[in-house]
């Protein structure tokens, strides 16, 4: 059964795979997957849509003509839509979708509709949409796919069951991606699409410059230290990035003085455990809040340049008074 392979989110799978069985168990026709981008999402709606349309009793089976044509996304009973031209999904390909549900089904199993990011639905879109939901044509499904559920309007909301999804475990990554290094895995925070972003090598580089940043707070004077931070804040994401390294890094400092188990590469290993031993938990707990207002700045687009100044000399004054 295709549900076999998805890795993680085994009860909404569980769920699932029940409803294509006793249809009751779902009381809703039109369903919502909320959850991180990145998890699996698409694909879990993809294996629902294979249930519902697939020809074979144990379903989805994977391997029939129908299960088949929805893995290459050609069944003529299934509608896809999602982003195109611009950041929203528009009321012209809401008006597909209900030219789509007004004809018979092709091969008599009804028809399955997926809206992903449907988070950008236009006002206009969303509008069009709740009137197709509140009228479903018999024989339809509805899959509304969001990273971001509060973006979608609550008149349609309550029309779906909501189905949410967390991020996946480390290990489950490593599953979906067996050549990922653990730090891009463990920074990835449970979403695949950001593991891949994370193995390009610029972000190897700017991981290497974050932490001997961090290595130098203590032996490097003012300027020097925050000409080498240049790099870190050229652009937003990498800014970004740089605050999630050192916020790892200090709860990584943290468990080992506590005796706890971290997986770390060598170059990490050296510095976090240097950390661990020079720095009182207090150090590390103040440098933690501070690593997380320098992030609150970046993101509410506080000068980059200035916002990492004041962390590089707030940080140093600390370690110097207290190690």
């Amino acid at each position: 059964m295709i549900f076999d392979t998805i890795v993680g989110h085994q009860f909404q799978v569980t769920l699932l795979k029940k409803a294509l069985l006793t249809k009751d168990e779902l009381p809703s026709r039109a369903l919502l997957f909320s959850g991180p981008s990145g998890v699996g999402k698409k694909r879990v709606a993809l294996a629902w849509a294979q249930g519902l349309l697939c020809e074979v009793p144990d379903r989805p089976c994977g391997i029939c003509p129908s299960c088949l044509k929805v893995k290459k996304g050609h069944h003529p009973d299934l509608l896809i839509l999602g982003l195109t031209d611009g950041a929203t999904v528009k009321i012209e390909q809401i008006r597909e979708v209900q030219n789509f549900v007004s004809l018979c089904s092709y091969q008599g199993r009804g028809k399955v509709i997926i809206i992903d990011e449907a988070q950008a639905l236009t006002p206009q879109a969303s509008n069009s949409l709740l009137k197709t939901l509140e009228e479903p044509n018999r024989g339809c499904n509805f899959v509304l796919i969001t990273s971001n559920k509060s973006a979608i309007i609550p008149t349609i909301q309550s029309r779906c069951q909501k189905i949410l999804f967390g991020p996946l475990s480390g290990p489950e990554i490593k599953k979906v991606l067996p050549d990922s290094e653990d730090w891009a895995i463990n920074l990835a925070q449970g979403r695949v699409d950001q593991a891949l972003k994370l193995e390009d090598e610029n972000y190897g580089k700017l991981k290497t410059i974050a932490l001997h940043v961090l290595r130098d707070l203590t032996k490097v004077r003012a300027f020097e230290g925050f000409t080498s931070l240049v790099p870190l804040f050229e652009e937003r994401e990498s800014a970004l990035f740089t605050t999630q390294c050192w916020a790892r890094w200090i709860v990584f400092a943290t468990a080992k003085q506590l005796g706890r188990t971290v997986v770390l590469d060598a170059e990490e290993e050296s510095v976090i455990s240097d950390l661990a031993r020079r720095c009182p938990s207090q150090t590390l707990l103040i440098l933690g809040q501070k690593i997380l207002r320098l992030e609150q700045d970046i993101q509410a687009n506080i000068n980059k340049a200035l916002a990492f100044e004041k962390f590089w000399l707030d940080a140093q004054k600390e370690m110097v008074n207290h190690v």
